[in-house]
């Protein structure tokens, strides 16, 4: 199994080393990249936002 930190160190090495192995679907692996990605973005996101809930109840909790 590939690990995602290979594929975004050396894209077209993995290309190259699929080829070898007769897989043409080379696309699949900037489309793997572009979707961790979005991934990593949308974490962040939720991370912020669990954030700033925290710190909502944190004030809610003084404020009682």
């Amino acid at each position: 199994m590939l690990q995602l930190q290979v594929l975004r160190q050396d894209p077209q090495a993995v290309k190259e080393r699929l080829a070898i192995k007769h897989f043409n679907e080379s696309q699949l692996v900037d489309e793997i990249i572009t979707l961790d990605n979005e991934r990593k973005r949308l974490q962040l996101e939720t991370e912020n936002c669990l954030a700033k809930i925290n710190a909502a109840s944190k004030e809610i909790g003084h404020l009682m």
